[in-house]
């Protein structure tokens, strides 16, 4: 077990990181503040004020006490004290915020950090507790921070140590998810769609961030985004999770290949592209709605009464334009079945939405595809009896 706790650690690390991230920009006063993952610092934001960066070190569990010769604690010294010393940061202007799940041992140099910044503590004798563990520590993974932290002049060790923040025993993954909900829950009533769709945006943000296909994440951008999912759960509006389309994904086509919506379009012989099209529009619709369902954005009676009004649509056209006519050859029933299909499923489509402001196209198609494959509405003349 505690291999697997191992394992886990570093990949929810990771993921801790990202959430604290969006956590802070959340959380951030100014307007014009932008966050960088992974540029810095682990974290950092950079507003009017200066450059604040944050560590951030998650633990699973119940980790041992941090002490004066932590390798978390030294590792973040490291960092800082050869910012500082390059000019990367400007301390005068700068916060350094060591963000850790664990607890600072009583009385230790972190616990000295973990309360005020400024005049009010006492810097000349945290710097000299510093000093002294880095003279007698035997800790050689701690050796290169050591040497980091004693080589800033007197003047950048005052500095640094005045601008550092310890929050120790720190909420951890859940509890930082909590925070955020907490912080959304006053915006709309349904906060926790709210939750998962701003995050994963934010995610995404920070992948491409990572890639250096974007610059850093400002609060503007994220106040927008929060702004368009709210404006999509409104009463007559819904989220679209699946805009891209699968046409040109043969791995995920290849799973309706055999569904009855599929043989439909078959014997009226739809083009291998249109069917894809109709494949992909089916796999949107469907987890769409069971999205929807999940979340309670829908009810059961809502998608009920939405292909209801698509079975109603189809059935007028049907009756007047595809109904069977006795002793037709099988090729005229398919070739009328294929321009009933083309004329109002693919050149035009119902203009019937489940919500009034909701009107993607595969929403609408998807769910004509799901009564074809339910049999409820079909496209060939004598559709009943072939498939």
């Amino acid at each position: 077990m505690s291999s697997i706790f191992c394992a886990n650690e570093p990949t929810l690390g990771y993921l801790y990181q990202i959430r604290y991230g969006l956590k802070l920009l959340l959380q951030e006063q100014d307007e014009n503040a932008t966050l960088l993952i992974e540029t810095i610092d682990d974290i950092s934001i950079t507003s009017s004020m200066g450059t604040d960066v944050y560590q951030t070190k998650f633990h699973l569990n119940n980790p041992p006490n941090i002490t004066n010769a932590s390798t978390d604690f030294w590792k973040t010294i490291r960092v800082w004290s050869e910012m500082v010393s390059t000019g990367q940061i400007n301390p005068d202007t700068s916060v350094f915020t060591l963000v850790t799940t664990a607890a600072a041992s009583t009385g230790s140099i972190l616990a000295k950090l973990s309360f005020n910044v400024g005049n009010e503590r006492d810097v000349s004798g945290i710097i000299v507790d510093m000093i002294e563990v880095a003279d007698t520590s035997s800790n050689q993974t701690n050796q290169a921070a050591y040497t980091a932290f004693k080589a800033l002049t007197e003047e950048q060790q005052t500095k640094l140590v005045k601008r550092i923040i310890v929050l120790d025993s720190s909420q951890n993954i859940n509890e930082a998810k909590d925070a955020i909900l907490t912080i959304l829950r006053v915006t709309c009533k349904n906060y926790e769609s709210l939750f998962e769709r701003v995050e994963g945006w934010f995610i995404n943000q920070v992948i491409l961030q990572l890639q250096n296909q974007r610059q850093g994440i400002s609060f503007r951008e994220l106040q927008q985004i929060i702004w368009d999912v709210i404006d999509s759960l409104k009463s007559d509006n819904l989220p679209a999770d699946f805009l891209s389309s699968i046409v040109g994904d043969e791995t995920q086509l290849s799973a309706y290949r055999n569904m009855p919506f599929v043989k439909q379009l078959q014997i009226i012989g739809a083009q291998p592209q249109t069917i894809n099209h109709a494949i992909s529009d089916y796999h949107r619709a469907f987890s769409q709605a069971s999205k929807w369902l999940r979340e309670g954005l829908i009810s059961p009676n809502d998608q009920m009464e939405y292909h209801a009004k698509l079975h109603d649509d189809w059935s007028r056209k049907y009756s007047a334009l595809c109904g069977i006519v006795d002793g037709e050859e099988e090729n005229l029933s398919a070739e009328r079945g294929h321009n009933f299909y083309k004329n109002f499923y693919v050149a035009q489509y119902p203009p019937i939405h489940i919500k009034e402001r909701f009107k993607e196209v595969y929403m609408v198609i998807g769910s004509c595809q799901m009564l074809s494959d339910s049999k409820k509405i079909g496209w060939h003349p004598k559709y009943e009896t072939l498939i």
